[in-house]
């Protein structure tokens, strides 16, 4: 894999773990949230990569990427590709018509994770004609970023598994371990 593929899977990897993360911060996602992410982010090109497993849900190799992508995309991309991402994920938070405070918290995490500042996702917040006052609040690291977070049948799993489940494939979820 060249350079520039591998730094494209590692960009793709990250913004579907924000953007599901996103999705799934007001508590629920639904059939749009899934096929806004299925859309930008086909199932069957990541299980192509060996990303997700036959059953659509992030494999290791997916993680191990998110973690990859963490550690070197502050200082692989341009402003100008940060920016892009950010515009993609307020795109993801603001698709149901609302900013949640977990979805603005997300945002600004991922925003910092790549070296932008808070003020740039005021910004770009400004200029989409979203007013109001929003607290972004610093991270506390990759492990608050990379969270896991557990589903309704108490199986631990990432907003990237969350965002892939069915009503009829919870108990299918792959659960991670830390």
């Amino acid at each position: 894999m060249s350079d520039a593929s591998e730094l494209d899977t590692l960009v793709q990897v990250f913004a579907y773990h924000v953007v599901a993360e996103v999705v799934a911060a007001d508590g629920t996602v639904d059939d749009e949230e899934r096929a806004f992410l299925e859309a930008r982010w086909p199932r069957q090109r990541f299980a192509e990569l060996g990303l997700f497993d036959s059953t659509g849900a992030p494999t290791g190799a997916f993680h191990e990427a998110c973690s990859s992508a963490v550690a070197q995309l502050k200082t692989a991309l341009s402003q100008d590709d940060k920016l892009a991402l950010l515009d993609t994920f307020l795109e993801a938070s603001l698709a149901d018509g609302e900013l949640h405070p977990a979805e603005s918290a997300t945002v600004s995490r991922a925003a910092k994770l790549l070296g932008l500042h808070g003020s740039a996702v005021l910004e770009r917040l400004e200029g989409l004609g979203v007013v109001g006052e929003l607290e972004l609040p610093e991270p506390d690291g990759v492990d608050t970023f990379l969270q896991l977070v557990e589903d309704p049948d108490g199986e631990t799993v990432t907003p990237a598994d969350a965002a892939t489940e069915t009503p009829d494939d919870v108990d299918t979820a792959v659960p991670k371990d830390r």
